[in-house]
């Protein structure tokens, strides 16, 4: 028998029951009614303005829990899906929470077309709450940890109130220096074993999406007239990849959010510039000078002809240009041939 409590709304936030169904502003049987008034908390009333999205009758979220179940796959039994605990909390809130990793070899280097900056492999991560793709070009086994580091403080790991769980089920060779990083960083890590699709998303089923839209990329690049993109542009083609994937819709989320929107608040920006596409590259007014002193085609002072191979960065709106002297370049003016 609950004690006297306001009976709860059409509106209000599920989020608001603990594990017993016992509301926020309620409490059990020991309890008198002006305990219950004084524990109650502005923050429990319904508002209009709330933001709630649609999700299972069945689904609870568990306030008075371990965040590190949240977490840990299989908390809710064999029974149950593998990260049901983590599926409980409200989209805004999954973020930042489980991370899985992995490092990635290259489909399309050889010794005789090495890839472009010497990149050698790819670490690749999934933030699995919320589904957003994190992606960085490797030289070696050394620039593992210095990789995670950037993603980490891009992403702001190391500073969240709950500490992120860095999950990887790759090479020990490999896997050691990731392992080093997210500790130092603050983070909890943990080893799965290899060939596991179903704990492990950034190690399976997420590699292989992506790999296919590399493929596609280099491919139909490739093809077109005059092109001089090959195998040794991949390194572009995954940040172009990964860059499509964070802003394209989740059939999982109920209003169909990107993995951008999700984690971070706002709606992504679309650039439309097909990966190998022919630009002409506006030349700021401070360089016409020089280009003419290096003996550039006369006329071709305002503008010069490029091949898009990518976003500048993962938060830049600027596409990247391969210029005909094998150089990388942007610009905020670019045009379509």
């Amino acid at each position: 028998m609950f004690a006297s409590a306001a009976p709860m709304s059409a509106g209000s936030d599920s989020s608001d029951l603990d594990a017993d169904g016992v509301g926020a502003g309620g409490s059990s049987s020991s309890s008198t009614s002006a305990e219950s008034s004084d524990s109650a908390s502005p923050a429990s009333v319904p508002s209009d303005t709330d933001e709630e999205y649609e999700c299972p009758v069945d689904a609870h979220a568990y306030a008075h829990i371990s965040d590190r179940m949240y977490a840990q796959a299989g908390s809710f039994g064999s029974g149950e899906r593998v990260y049901a605990a983590l599926e409980t909390l409200p989209w805004a809130q999954r973020g930042g929470r489980l991370i899985h990793f992995d490092i990635v070899h290259s489909e399309f280097k050889t010794k005789s077309r090495p890839l472009r900056g010497g990149v050698s492999s790819y670490l690749v991560g999934v933030d699995v709450g919320a589904g957003y793709a994190f992606f960085r070009s490797l030289k070696g086994a050394s620039s593992i940890g210095r990789a995670y580091r950037e993603i980490c403080v891009q992403q702001g790991w190391h500073t969240a109130a709950v500490a992120a769980h860095v999950v990887s089920d790759g090479e020990n060779a490999l896997v050691h220096h990731l392992e080093a990083a997210a500790l130092a960083m603050g983070q909890s890590f943990e080893r799965f074993p290899p060939y596991s699709p179903n704990t492990n998303f950034a190690g399976s089923n997420f590699v292989q999406r992506i790999r296919a839209a590399v493929r596609g990329l280099i491919y139909d690049a490739a093809r077109q007239p005059g092109s001089v993109i090959d195998g040794s542009f991949e390194p572009f083609a995954y940040q172009q990849a990964v860059a499509m994937y964070n802003i394209t819709a989740m059939a999982a989320h109920p209003q169909k959010h990107s993995p951008h929107r999700i984690l971070h608040g706002v709606d992504p920006v679309f650039l439309g510039v097909p990966f190998g596409a022919p630009l002409f590259m506006h030349i700021p007014h401070d360089q016409r000078r020089l280009r003419r002193l290096r003996g550039d085609v006369a006329g071709a002072t305002r503008a010069e002809g490029v091949v898009a191979i990518g976003p500048r960065s993962p938060y830049s709106l600027l596409p990247q240009c391969l210029t005909v002297r094998n150089t990388r370049g942007s610009t905020r003016r670019s045009s379509r041939t």
